[in-house]
């Protein structure tokens, strides 16, 4: 007999009888518990359903082993139909409706984001509807009556153009082949030739929207085999002989030759179908590494969001110790998505709507960044907006405040940030070490417009702040696509790089000292760090294990618009090639930098756009995803997952891991979202056409026999993030077969990672074959008095490992409440 007893989150339970069936939860917002208890469901203890995070082609398998991905034992198709049938019958909802008393009142949104929202939605109506990449394209009505054959053509090939842009593909596909019949019945080579060239990429268009973006995720990622193979193969089919025909006049490495190769492998015939001198060779599908498979499960784990580029929060946002997502998108009014973490054992998310959120209407934008401005005990957010789009980017950024219970308000124009620019990226900061986190905010100002320096905003304390970049000495101009921070003259002061798009980049040093005044200098060249020009995403972190922070900065292209993928492919087909390569500049310890890029392995060409980094296998080495690509339909290109070995190289793990997906890649975050003591990868995906959508990833960590260690450090004199703090970690690992152990050290800065995707704020450390940690150091930000200026340093010994603690500043370590 099956018995269901229920488990609730903590918090009063409220019930309402809502649209199709009763609305149940917590005071906090989330998902009910259900607890099959049945002696033969030993090892399942909770599943946890529901409709957001399990969709109905997954209940089965959730029925069958409680976990989203599908593990445990096999469940008899008798229990299946009963779990199945009583979801269904009590009509079990993650719920993102507000939980407000047993009245179930929904809060009346917030007048200052009522008020930003109307702002924005007024400054896009007022924008010119030529706008390339994000506006929504209005059909451009009936093919004109008229006898010239040449004006009908122009019309025909723009308006299919348009619809594929749009994502109207197979309207798209229809005024394109009249276009291509009438070009070549006027004998006009050229316009034919450009025509089968947007043929082409709508049938291959066509093929992604039958079947990569319908949730066969398996037909997104490299190779493209088995369930990848495509089950609807009528665009890919198409695609293939036009494809071919474009090869044979372009050069070697031009796209139409690696999308024949993709098309042919959509089709499960490569390389078979491709002539052999157009065959890529096997090295571009598949990498020589034994790195064990990371499943995509953001579709059962109800992740799987559709939209435009974007990028992620990744972080606790109710205070519950899980890790949960918010994920935006740039398109001009797409909405900020909330999802809460429901999975009480393995990867389930549930969607916080609109209406509990306070942000119904309220758009996202590129970029994201998080921290507790405030210092009351929660993670706030900053929605960037406004890149690539130079005049029409004039749109306001949003400091979302989190009001706790999943409420938050924009308090943007309060709190001293509304100003119309456009900027992608930011950072948060101490600069002046006075525990208030500051807020750097790097501004696009394109050569030829009027200059517009990046912002520092330094926080009063009192929840607002004022801007002071200029009388900081501060005054950086440029196309910054970066803001990143790091303390690379290890003096306790927290320094500023901007990447710059194409203008040499800059190191600003922090003069602040005991004065408190904010001070900087600007230092690149004598730190040799303003390499490469046309660079993008760039990060501090430990990559060499010494303890100092280090700088990786990777390169785009010259031109954002028409980039393209010929140095990647060149590069694929050992061919001469003119790409920017990435830059990875080791501390000298306060001694400037060295360029170790090719000694790590790095010196590839990267369209490289988000970025991240993180511990894969939990050996104590920080890993590197890099999602890659450029707004146009023919940059189907991998993202690139880079693991750091031992031997102090970076190796190519994206096709043995499973992360060489072809959408195009920005904001990463890594985490561990089951709380299993492993990092998952969680991916924006999507272009920046508006039909050049895709479907976020997340990367489940299949796990390993590796140790690790959860630290949540909790401010009280720094800042309550702790942002800034450095961890430091000494342990002995043993040698295999018996070699003599050795000691390895790793530093970790509290950050949320590089500069396009938020990694949580609490430190996940992988501890390799660790037994016990010899030493846990943390070096807070702030200084212990104003007199002396010395950080508080704490030292602990005998940690355990596997262990998840808390570290309130200057208190004891204990463990966390998570375990």
């Amino acid at each position: 007999m099956l018995s269901r007893t229920w488990s609730r989150p903590a918090g009063r339970t409220t019930a309402r009888a809502g649209a199709g069936g009763w609305w149940i939860g917590a005071s906090r917002p989330g998902c009910l518990r259900w607890k099959p208890q049945r002696a033969s469901l030993s090892g399942r203890a909770v599943c946890q359903m529901t409709r957001r995070a399990l969709p109905l082609a997954a209940l089965g398998r959730a029925a069958g082993g409680c976990r989203a991905g599908g593990t445990g034992r096999a469940t008899s198709p008798r229990l299946a139909i009963a779990v199945l049938g009583g979801l269904a019958s009590l009509t079990l909802a993650c719920s993102g409706r507000p939980e407000s008393g047993a009245s179930g009142s929904t809060p009346a949104q917030d007048p200052q984001t009522r008020e930003m929202q109307v702002r924005i939605e007024s400054i896009v109506s007022r924008l010119p509807p030529g706008l390339d990449f994000l506006s929504e394209r209005e059909d451009q009505g009936e093919v004109p009556d008229t006898d010239d054959p040449r004006q009908r053509l122009r019309f025909l090939a723009q308006r299919g153009r348009e619809r594929l842009l749009a994502g109207d593909t197979e309207s798209a596909l229809v005024d394109l082949s009249a276009a291509a019949e009438q070009a070549g019945d006027l004998g006009d080579a050229e316009r034919l030739l450009s025509l089968q060239r947007l043929l082409a990429l709508a049938n291959l268009r066509l093929g992604e929207q039958d079947n990569c973006l319908v949730g066969t995720a398996e037909s997104c990622i490299l190779p493209l085999r088995g369930h990848g193979v495509h089950a609807e193969q009528r665009g890919a089919a198409r695609a293939l002989p036009l494809l071919i025909e474009l090869a044979r006049q372009d050069p070697p490495e031009g796209s139409s030759r690696w999308l024949a190769n993709l098309a042919a492998m959509a089709l499960g015939d490569w390389p078979e179908a491709l002539p052999e001198d157009l065959r890529f060779p096997a090295t571009a599908f598949a990498d020589a590494s034994s790195f064990p498979f990371f499943p995509n499960r953001a579709g059962e784990a109800g992740a799987d969001v559709l939209g435009l580029s974007g990028s992620v929060v990744a972080d606790d946002l109710d205070g519950d110790r899980r890790i949960d997502l918010v994920v935006t998108s740039w398109g001009l009014l797409d909405p900020i998505r909330f999802f809460r973490n429901c999975g009480e054992f393995g990867l389930a998310f549930c969607e916080v709507s609109p209406e509990t959120t306070g942000l119904g209407g309220l758009p996202g934008g590129l970029n994201l960044v998080h921290a507790d401005y405030d210092n009351d005990g929660d993670a706030d957010l900053f929605v960037l907006r406004g890149a690539w789009l130079g005049d029409a980017g004039q749109v306001p950024n949003s400091l979302l405040r989190n009001e706790g219970d999943w409420r938050f308000v924009d308090v943007t124009e309060s709190a001293g940030l509304l100003y119309l620019v456009p900027s992608q990226t930011a950072a948060w900061s101490d600069l002046d070490r006075d525990g208030w986190l500051d807020l750097i905010v790097g501004v696009e100002s394109p050569p030829g417009a009027e200059p517009v320096a990046s912002k520092i905003y330094r926080n009063r304390g009192d929840g607002a702040f004022e801007e002071v970049g200029r009388e900081a000495g501060l005054h950086a101009i440029g196309f910054v696509k970066a803001v990143t921070v790091g303390d690379v003259d290890d003096d306790g002061w927290p320094d500023i790089y901007l990447s710059r798009f194409g203008e040499p980049n800059q190191l600003w040093i922090n003069r602040t000292g005991s004065s408190g005044d904010l001070g900087f200098e600007e230092r690149s060249a004598a730190f040799g760090v303003g390499e490469p020009r046309w660079s993008f995403p760039a990060g501090f972190f430990d990559a060499d294990g010494d303890g100092l922070q280090d700088l990786l900065v990777l390169p785009y292209a010259a031109d954002f618009a028409t980039a393209g993928i010929a140095p990647i492919l060149a590069h694929e087909l050992g061919l001469p090639h003119a790409g920017e390569l990435p830059r990875l500049y080791l501390n000298q310890g306060g001694a400037g930098f060295l360029d170790v890029t090719s000694r790590f392995r790095l010196d590839r060409p990267l369209l490289a756009m988000g970025t991240n980094v993180g511990d894969l296998d939990g050996d104590g080495r920080l890993d590197l995803y890099v999602g890659t690509g450029a707004p146009g339909l023919d940059t189907l290109v991998p993202n690139v997952m880079l693991r750091a070995t031992e031997g102090g190289v970076f190796e190519d793990v994206s096709f043995s891991g499973g992360f060489a997906h072809l959408q195009k890649g920005h904001g990463v975050a890594f985490a561990d979202f089951d709380d299993d003591g492993d990092q998952d990868v969680y991916a924006v995906l999507g272009g920046a056409y508006s039909g050049d959508t895709a479907r976020n990833a997340l990367f489940e960590n299949p796990g390993g026999e590796s140790s690790w260690l959860r630290l949540r450090l909790v401010g009280m004199r720094s800042n309550r993030s702790a942002i800034g703090a450095r961890v430091s970690v000494r342990w002995r690992e043993g040698g295999a077969d018996g070699a003599a152990s050795v000691e390895r050290l790793l530093s970790r800065v509290v950050g949320p990672g590089l500069s396009f995707g938020s990694s949580p704020l609490r430190v996940e450390i992988g501890l390799g074959r660790a037994a016990s940690v010899g030493e846990l150091v943390v070096d807070w930000p702030s200084p212990m008095d104003d007199r002396s200026g010395e950080r508080l340093r704490q030292r602990f010994r005998d940690v355990q490992v596997d262990t998840a603690y808390e570290l309130v500043e200057g208190g004891q370590l204990r463990r966390d409440g998570s375990d």
